[in-house]
């Protein structure tokens, strides 16, 4: 009976759709600015957390100076293309190839201690520019 009412009343001249899209707008928006903002910090904090590790590798090998900051600028620009696996194996063979006896254990130690202190470092940034 409540069926057959429901089949006989009227089609509603305006859906309950075309009050919500805009809120639904807003909030997709703001999801898409949310991810945005987080991939950019992930960014910074991945091409900081590189520099570092590479700087550390350019002590180990024995560069200072410019020349540490110049290899640092080069290794980790070419690997920011690359996984951390892609990182290691490329940091790895320019330790052994100085003669550096550091294992791929002890480098993925200081990429975590590095990634760490690049997260800290972004972040404290980012609340001074608020």
């Amino acid at each position: 009976m409540i069926l057959l009412q429901w089949m006989r009343m009227p089609p509603r001249q305006s859906s309950h759709w075309s009050i919500d899209m805009p809120l639904f707008d807003e909030r997709e928006h703001g999801f898409e600015t949310e991810f945005a903002h987080a991939q950019e910090i992930a960014f910074k904090v991945k091409a900081r957390r590189n520099r570092l590790i590479c700087l550390w590798v350019a002590r180990k090998i024995g560069l200072t100076g410019q020349d540490a900051v110049r290899y640092a600028l080069d290794a980790a620009g070419d690997e920011m293309r690359h996984s951390d696996d892609a990182i290691i194996a490329s940091l790895l063979g320019d330790l052994r190839a100085r003669g550096m006896n550091i294992g791929e254990a002890e480098l993925r130690s200081e990429l975590l201690k590095y990634d760490q202190q690049a997260h800290q470092e972004i972040a404290s940034l980012s609340q001074k520019r608020r």
